[in-house]
Formats: C-alpha cells, sequence, structure tokens
C-alpha cells in the first residue's frame, strides 16, 4: 500500500485517542487536555503544510517537463528544416 494513501485516509481525531478503551476517549474528548489538542492541531497544520508544498513542487516539475518538451520539439524542428534545406540546396 502507498504510505500516501495511508496519511490521506487516516482520521487524526481517532490517532489521538487510539490505546484507550472507549470510555476513557469520550470522557478526555469531553475535557480535552491542551497539550493533546494543541498535538492534534500542529499535526493538522504540518499535514496542510507538507500537501502544499509538495502540491507547489509537483506544479513546478510539470512546468519545467512542458517547457523541456516545447524545446525539444523546436529542437527536432530545427534539426529536420536542417536536413530539408541541405538535402535540397545539393
Amino acid at each position: 500500500m502507498d504510505p500516501r494513501e495511508v496519511l490521506l485516509e487516516m482520521d487524526l481525531e481517532d490517532l489521538a485517542g487510539r490505546g484507550r478503551s472507549p470510555v476513557q476517549r469520550r470522557s478526555s474528548r469531553d475535557g480535552d487536555k491542551p497539550e493533546e489538542s494543541d498535538l492534534l492541531a500542529q499535526v493538522k497544520r504540518l499535514r496542510s503544510t507538507v500537501e502544499g508544498d509538495h502540491d507547489a513542487r509537483l506544479r513546478g516539475i510539470e512546468i519545467n517537463i512542458r517547457w523541456l518538451m516545447v524545446l525539444v520539439g523546436g529542437e527536432v524542428l530545427a534539426i529536420v528544416g536542417f536536413a530539408i534545406s541541405s538535402t535540397a540546396g545539393v
């Protein structure tokens, strides 16, 4: 399984309460500890930051690949044009 799929499908609310009995989870959700809710907020913020950073990097890579394909296409046209002109000029 792809690790990215695991992170995207992960429920962070359950992650914070994992390892406790259902009774403890209900009681702790009513009065969450400030550290636990802060940690959960930090993890959510980190997740959104990482997702945004990866999206920006992938967009940059996609733009670079498009420019590369334009340049390669221009080079191919130049080579074909040179070949045609050299054979026609002989």
